[in-house]
């Protein structure tokens, strides 16, 4: 179900609670009517600025308490292991639909999720905060075997070569 931006504009944030973050085909549980809000950043602040990775922000209806990693009663809460599905890296993305055509605005991973109680306890929102893969690829090591440098395609740059600093 998506959610109306506005009269042409038809948003949609799907979560793949259900698959790992790598698998070849993930299986996406549409979450829009739950959101209140969402913001997302990526690219750098002017042209000497170094790029980051991009980040999203969702704010996301908690009134039944569902989004809450910790409720055992959730239905994103997988019994037979006794672990919730709410977990960081679980694949999200936003999309938008125009005249019939859908467009990418972020494809990431759950990175922290929060839970608040706001209006004295009266209220209860989730906000997922997420990540795209550069935070994945800024954390790995890759082997060097194989890469030569100065012919196409290959380097000698040391035993192993860092993805980010």
């Amino acid at each position: 179900m998506s959610v109306a931006f506005d009269n042409n504009v038809n948003i949609t944030v799907e979560v793949g609670f259900d698959s790992n973050p790598f698998d070849s085909s993930i299986t996406f549980t549409d979450i829009s009517a739950y959101v209140r809000q969402f913001t997302t950043k990526r690219g750098r602040q002017n042209e000497l600025g170094q790029f980051v990775g991009g980040t999203a922000s969702i704010l996301l209806s908690n009134a039944d308490n569902r989004f809450n990693p910790n409720n055992t009663s959730s239905p994103y809460y997988d019994t037979g292991n006794s672990i919730t599905k709410i977990q960081p890296y679980k694949v999200i993305k936003i999309t938008a639909e125009y005249d019939s055509t859908t467009y990418p605005i972020f494809y990431g991973f759950l990175d922290m999720i929060p839970v608040s109680y706001p209006a004295l306890g009266a209220d209860s929102t989730v906000v997922f905060n997420c990540v795209d893969a550069f935070k994945i690829f800024n954390s790995q090591t890759l082997s060097s075997a194989g890469w030569r440098l100065g012919r196409g395609g290959f380097s000698e740059i040391g035993i192993s070569t860092v993805l980010g600093y």
